[in-house]
């Protein structure tokens, strides 16, 4: 067993005075502490405002200046940037076609499986013959 741990008398009274003073100065510092943080959360809103302000002016709406909330702001420039790659999409695919029409099958590099074997039947027809 320990034995009893000895109390001074002081003890209660120098531990309250440590914390009063540390409550006190806390407090002194805390308006200019709180001060500078609300300070900050401000500019942060109010860049992420003027952020939302020029994505609304880029979306699209339905009535032209209907102001839409953040929510819907943001779900309205995810459905318009779907719809503008939907149409590069289609616009690609069209000129890949165009392109492909103006060259014509004469230029096709490639031989498929039907016409290699047709080909290589020919050329042995043809060794044959000539032996």
């Amino acid at each position: 067993m320990r034995p009893p741990a000895k109390l001074s008398l002081l003890s209660p009274v120098l531990g309250q005075t440590r914390r009063r003073r540390a409550a006190t100065s806390a407090k002194q510092k805390e308006p200019a502490v709180v001060a500078r943080r609300n300070a900050r959360e401000r500019k942060r809103v109010k860049l992420v405002n003027d952020g939302f302000m020029r994505l609304r002016k880029h979306v699209p709406t339905d009535p032209k200046n209907k102001k839409l909330s953040k929510v819907k702001t943001l779900r309205s420039a995810i459905d318009y940037i779907r719809h503008l790659q939907h149409v590069l999409a289609m616009a690609n695919k069209h000129q890949m076609e165009a392109e492909h029409e103006a060259a014509g099958p004469q230029t096709q590099s490639w031989i498929t499986a039907p016409d290699f074997v047709s080909m290589t039947i020919r050329q042995s027809a043809m060794t044959k013959s000539s032996q």
